[in-house]
């Protein structure tokens, strides 16, 4: 979903402020998206050791507790997160009738900025 969002986010920021800066919220969403990541790698190997597991045993030999934490660090966490985001983007702000609205109206605005860039480019060849 965040990839979609970032779209969202960054229509929203030209509306508000005239200038589109992808490469700058491109920039943030790297930031914090690989440290992320790296925790959430932290988090599921913590599970694991704090319920036991063993990376030495052969297959289908650890502890019931050691089962227990993969389940928990595999399926239930990341089923709690999701739920919690799918809370969260019941109160998504951009969209409705008003984000449709105003995406019609960006529309409006890169039509001109084509058309003044293609004068600009016709203009330059005439010369």
């Amino acid at each position: 979903l965040i990839p979609i969002m970032n779209g969202d986010v960054i229509d929203y920021d030209e509306q508000r402020t005239g200038l589109r800066r992808e490469g700058m919220y491109a920039g943030i969403n790297s930031l914090v998206t690989k440290p992320a990541i790296s925790l959430a790698q932290a988090a599921f190997l913590w599970i694991l050791q704090a319920n036991g597991y063993d990376p030495l045993l052969p297959k289908g030999l650890q502890t019931a507790q050691a089962e227990n934490g993969i389940l928990l660090a595999w399926m239930l966490i990341p089923a709690i997160l999701l739920t919690l985001s799918w809370i969260v983007m019941r109160w998504y702000p951009l969209a409705g009738k008003q984000w449709e609205k105003i995406k019609e109206q960006l529309a409006i605005i890169h039509d001109e900025k084509e058309r003044l860039a293609l004068q600009k480019l016709q203009a330059k060849m005439t010369d």
